[in-house]
């Protein structure tokens, strides 16, 4: 997702509709949380991990600014 597409998801759908689509995501898929986020988002769940793709934490501090994530 780019940057406006970030602040598009925030501001048009809530917390629970956000779980929700991470677990069909996974549920689906069958796939793990941490993939399901990667899916959707583009960017790596764990801090740990923003090397192993471009822009993840740029992405994830921007997520977290929009309250996307915690």
């Amino acid at each position: 997702m780019e940057l406006n597409e970030l602040y598009n998801f925030a501001t048009k759908y809530s917390d629970t509709y956000l779980r929700g689509i991470l677990s069909k995501i996974g549920l689906d898929l069958h796939v793990s949380q941490e993939e399901a986020y990667r899916i959707l988002f583009g960017t790596e769940l764990l801090e740990d991990k923003d090397n192993d793709r471009p822009l993840s934490k740029f992405k994830r501090d921007i997520l977290k600014e929009l309250k996307i994530i915690p």
